[in-house]
């Protein structure tokens, strides 16, 4: 393999590990410890587990338009199953509210989806939202409005799911929730372990090795100029 080839073999296969590397994902698993809102019950029961999750970037940037009073972060969707029923948002905010004073003072992370869900009808009565939120007892769980990057249950006095669902075809507003209490917390960030190199790092060692190819080609054939092939042009873009 020649030496452009290998250049651009090292971008290409470490990029999208250094992708991975920036992501930190959510998993929250609990069950279901309230009774469901009619007609919910007819598909839900108190004791049903459920597992939730979401992912978001590390450099995703705090769009809250006030970074001292609470942070907001577009993340993926937020995937919740409840036995054999699964609701998902097409993507999720992630609100970082340190000390905030609706809740007293205290601390809060809000998942919720962004208006925009997917989910069966249960009974006539369609999916209308999902989140998870969690509250500390103080101001102690976190400082700052930055992307949590660990999450422990302990320090949180409610962990709670929610789903809500509607009866659009009613003619009085009608809504059904239904509850449950998180249990247990998982943060990950695969490869965060081993740091990817970013793909400047990647692409500098790439256009360096071209560099010595062309020094080369200088020196055994006179003024000869080596010109990328278009595939590598085209990765390169």
């Amino acid at each position: 393999m020649t030496l452009p080839r290998l250049a651009l073999a090292a971008v290409l296969i470490a990029a999208p590990a250094a992708a991975n590397a920036t992501m930190v994902t959510y998993v929250f698993e609990g069950e279901i410890d309230r009774a469901p809102d009619a007609p919910l019950d007819t598909r839900f029961a108190v004791s049903d587990a459920f597992r939730a999750e979401v992912s978001f970037d590390v450099a995703a940037p705090n769009t809250s338009g006030s970074p001292t009073v609470f942070g907001r972060y577009l993340g993926g969707p937020l995937v919740v199953t409840v036995g054999d029923y699964v609701a998902q948002s097409a993507a999720t905010f992630l609100d970082v509210r340190d000390d905030f004073t609706g809740a007293g003072g205290a601390d809060q992370l809000v998942f919720f989806d962004t208006l925009d869900r997917t989910g069966d009808p249960v009974a006539g009565f369609d999916l209308q939202g999902l989140g998870i939120g969690l509250t500390a007892p103080d101001d102690a769980a976190f400082d700052g409005v930055d992307l949590p990057l660990s999450i422990d249950p302990a320090d949180y006095r409610s962990l709670r799911l929610s789903l809500v669902f509607r009866d659009l075809d009613a003619e009085v507003f009608l809504q059904a929730r239904l509850l449950g209490a998180v249990t247990d917390v998982t943060v990950s960030t695969p490869g965060a372990a081993v740091p990817a190199p970013a793909p400047a790092a990647l692409l500098g060692a790439a256009v360096f090795a071209l560099g010595v190819l062309r020094r080369r080609l200088w020196r055994g054939g006179g003024r000869r100029r080596a010109t990328p092939r278009a595939g590598v042009r085209a990765a390169l873009a």
